[in-house]
C-alpha cells in the first residue's frame, strides 16, 4: 500500500527566498525605473530656498475670507432709543 501525495512544506524562509528570486530581471528593470525616475524629478526641483528671482512673496494688506461681504453684516447694531429687557 503507498501512502498518499503530501507536498513538501515550506517554511516562510523558502517561500521569501522564492519570491525574491522569481522574476529577478523584472524587478531589476523597475528598481531601475525607479532610480531614474527619482533622479530626474530631484534634478528638476530648485533647491530651497534657491530662487532664481530673488523675490520673496509680499503681502499687501489683510487679507478677507471669500464671501465675507463688505463687513455690515458684522457690524454691531446702531444703538436707539428702544432698548429689550430680558425676563428673568
Amino acid at each position: 500500500m503507498t501512502s498518499p501525495y503530501v507536498p513538501p512544506r515550506h517554511t516562510w524562509r523558502t517561500r521569501l527566498r522564492e519570491v525574491a528570486t522569481e522574476r529577478l530581471g523584472l524587478k531589476a528593470i523597475a528598481l531601475l525605473l525607479a532610480v531614474l525616475l527619482w533622479l530626474v524629478v530631484h534634478a528638476r526641483r530648485p533647491a530651497e530656498g534657491d530662487d532664481a528671482t530673488g523675490a520673496a512673496p509680499r503681502l499687501d494688506g489683510p487679507r478677507r475670507a471669500p464671501g465675507a461681504g463688505q463687513g455690515r453684516e458684522n457690524a454691531p447694531a446702531p444703538a436707539s432709543d428702544s432698548t429689550v429687557a430680558a425676563t428673568p
